[in-house]
């Protein structure tokens, strides 16, 4: 305030600027400097790719280029909303990949998931460019009633998305499909539904790998009686009742 007061009544109103940004530029290297109050056994690590271990479930993106089906294998990609009629789920990859271009066209995208028996060519799918290289015989296309959304025959589940948002996020784009046709190959369905462990749905992690996931460990809206069993009601903690 005094700092402010000097600048209303000061010719040299310059060098008041100059000494407000030094201040300020202290203050903010002073508190990313300063340590974060971690409880015991918690420790910060830099925020690089290494550090994001979390598994990310690997698709592979159709869209139609030029009159041809072209595939990319992405890790980005998501469930926003199941509770509409028809589910809305999002992709995400570099601008410049070649896919893109087909979706930014046609505002339509197939989502395929992989399973382990054809790990090889998801990851080539994911390597090689559609810049440079026929994607298209890589596994069996087909379409369902919208044309400009090429699915694989291989890949257990299949979706086509209508884009309903295209966000740009730095150097990629976010696009936000709504389902509105969807495919099973029929070997993985039983009579509870679809067979989960049978298909074994690919998941990349930031060690480089592929993986699967290996067993159910608890049933979810179910396990949480095991721990309110003990005392304590969903929703409640020590220091009293929270919400959602």
């Amino acid at each position: 305030m005094n700092l402010l007061k000097k600048f209303f009544n000061s010719s040299n109103k310059s060098r008041l600027i100059r000494t407000a940004v030094k201040i300020a530029c202290k203050e903010v290297a002073s508190n990313l400097s300063a340590k974060p109050n971690l409880p015991s056994g918690k420790t910060a690590i830099p925020l690089t790719v290494k550090s994001q271990v979390f598994p990310l479930p690997v698709v592979i993106c159709g869209a139609l280029v030029d009159d041809r089906p072209n595939f990319n294998t992405l890790g980005n990609f998501g469930l926003i909303d199941p509770t509409r009629p028809n589910p809305v789920i999002y992709v995400s990859s570099f601008k410049k990949h070649y896919t893109n271009i087909g979706i930014r066209r046609n505002s339509y995208f197939s989502v395929n998931i992989p399973s382990r028996n054809i790990m090889a060519r998801t990851d080539y799918l994911g390597v090689v460019s559609g810049h440079t290289t026929d994607k298209s015989k890589v596994m069996t296309v087909f379409f369902g009633r919208e044309k400009s959304a090429p699915c694989l025959k291989e890949c257990p589940l299949n979706y086509v998305c209508k884009v309903i948002h295209h966000i740009e996020v730095k150097d990629k784009d976010l696009f936000i499909g709504e389902v509105v046709e969807s495919f099973v190959s029929s070997e993985f369905l039983t009579e509870k539904g679809i067979d989960i462990e049978r298909i074994e749905p690919l998941l990349f992690t930031a060690d480089g790998y592929y993986r699967v996931p290996s067993e159910p460990v608890g049933k979810a809206f179910r396990i949480f009686k095991e721990y309110s069993e003990r005392g304590q009601k969903p929703g409640q903690t020590t220091e009293g009742t929270v919400s959602h």
